[in-house]
């Protein structure tokens, strides 16, 4: 269980180090953490339970320190920014509030599943298919294979609406 001092020290070191954004294909939250200081990123990677990875920037920069980076991305990083938005200054907040907006309200989102329930269908029943360890929300699983078929096919119901 974590304290709200680590919780604290996470969204302070997140909020001068870090980096906050949407992943342009998959909709994604994402939280990076790149520093050189090694001991620092490894805390957080333990943290989130994620590895280090290592770069180096010689080749523009010779003799520069080694850079450790860690990030973390979908429903892992939507609950660490809820879980630190408190902590944060309100420019960084304005800007989760935007990521997670988008998140929650991305069209044919079948993993959006947040403490056991769907947050675009609260309602809807969840399945797992036999092959996969993901579980999904059968609303969001038939948007997403409406959207698909009808991108597939060039007959879109939408733009059908939207010219009547």
């Amino acid at each position: 269980m974590l304290d709200t001092k680590t919780i604290g020290w996470l969204a302070g070191l997140l909020e001068g180090e870090g980096c906050f954004f949407l992943a342009p294909k998959t909709i994604s939250p994402v939280i990076t953490l790149s520093m050189t200081d090694k001991d620092v990123v490894q805390r957080v990677a333990d943290l989130w339970d994620r590895p280090v990875w290592t770069h180096r920037s010689d080749k523009y920069y010779p003799g520069a320190k080694m850079i450790y980076r860690t990030e973390l991305y979908g429903l892992h990083a939507a609950g660490w920014l809820m879980t630190i938005f408190s902590f944060l200054g309100e420019r960084r907040q304005q800007k989760v509030k935007s990521i997670l907006a988008a998140w929650r309200s991305r069209e044919g989102n079948p993993r959006v599943i947040f403490d056991g329930k769907c947050l675009r269908h609260p309602d809807a029943e969840l399945f797992q298919i036999p092959s996969s360890t993901t579980t999904y929300c059968r609303g969001c699983r038939q948007d997403s294979a409406n959207k698909s078929y009808h991108k597939r096919t060039g007959s879109s119901r939408y733009y059908q609406k939207s010219i009547l």
